[in-house]
């Protein structure tokens, strides 16, 4: 695994759903609205995947370690959300964010879905379902 490579990866993906965030009208003392999870949920496939091909550029691509590109993406997209809340939002806790944000399913459906893709990234990219053949 490139842990520089999939860090740069996290940071990516990170900035990318928090301006999809912002757009739809989220702010850091409130629970993201359905709207904004949606639109999450539908940008966050291509975005992962086209990422993910260019992370796999330079890393073997296996289910093992788009999984471990997953979490990878998950811990460090909880890191930057506590650092945010620390440094920007005076009037709010991190464990109330955390209970607003991380108790909510819909938050948890985003994690799975960037696990499930990015395990699946790693699987597809291996050339397991890639015909070869007709690439030459």
């Amino acid at each position: 695994m490139n842990f520089p490579r999939a860090l740069t990866f996290a940071v990516v993906l990170y900035v990318i759903g928090a301006l999809l965030l912002f757009a739809t009208g989220y702010r850091l003392d409130t629970v993201p609205s359905f709207l904004s999870y949606i639109v999450l949920w539908v940008l966050m496939i291509p975005a992962v995947l086209v990422f993910a091909k260019w992370y796999f550029h330079s890393t073997v691509p296996t289910a093992k370690t788009g999984l471990f590109l997953g979490i990878v993406t998950l811990a460090l997209g909880f890191i930057l959300d506590s650092i945010i809340v620390l440094l920007f939002a005076s009037d709010i806790t991190l464990s109330s964010f955390y209970a607003l944000v991380y108790g909510d399913w819909k938050c948890i459906l985003l994690a799975l879905e960037i696990l499930l893709l990015t395990t699946y990234a790693g699987y597809e990219f291996d050339t397991t379902y890639t015909d070869i053949a007709s690439q030459k």
